[in-house]
C-alpha cells in the first residue's frame, strides 16, 4: 500500500506545478471549496484560484524559496517572488491547510504597495 502524501510534500508540488504552469496539476491539488485570501483578492473555489495563478503567473519570473515550514496539516513557505520588470522581487510568506490531500485553504502576505497599480481591479 503507498503512503500518503505529506501535506508539504503536497504544497512543494503544488508551487513546482504553478511555476512551470502547469494548471491541470495546481487544480488537481486543490480542493473544489478551496479559499485564498491574499493582499488583493480573495477567492471561495478552485477554479477562481487557478485563474488567479494564471494571472500571477504572467508576470513572474522565478521563485526563490527561503524557507518551508510544516506542522501537521499547515505549511508555511516564505520566498522571493521575482517578478518580469517592471514589477519588484517581493518577499512573500505563504500559508496553506491541507485537507484529505487537497490545499483547502491558502493565504497570502506581501507588501502589496508597489504591485497595486499592476494589479487587476478587485472582484466582488
Amino acid at each position: 500500500m503507498k503512503a500518503t502524501k505529506s501535506a508539504k510534500e503536497i504544497v512543494i508540488e503544488f508551487e513546482a506545478a504553478w511555476l512551470l504552469g502547469d494548471y491541470a496539476t495546481v487544480r488537481r491539488l486543490l480542493a473544489d471549496e478551496v479559499t485564498f485570501a491574499g493582499p488583493f483578492e480573495a477567492v471561495h473555489d478552485a477554479d477562481a484560484y487557478v485563474a488567479s495563478l494564471e494571472r500571477a503567473g504572467e508576470r513572474l519570473e522565478r521563485m526563490e524559496i527561503r524557507k518551508i515550514f510544516a506542522a501537521d496539516d499547515d505549511v508555511a513557505v516564505f520566498c522571493d517572488l521575482v517578478m518580469k520588470a517592471p514589477l519588484p522581487t517581493s518577499f512573500v510568506a505563504r500559508w496553506y491547510t491541507v485537507e484529505d490531500g487537497k490545499i483547502r485553504a491558502a493565504r497570502v502576505v506581501f507588501d502589496g504597495r508597489p504591485f497595486a497599480s499592476a494589479a487587476p481591479p478587485a472582484r466582488s
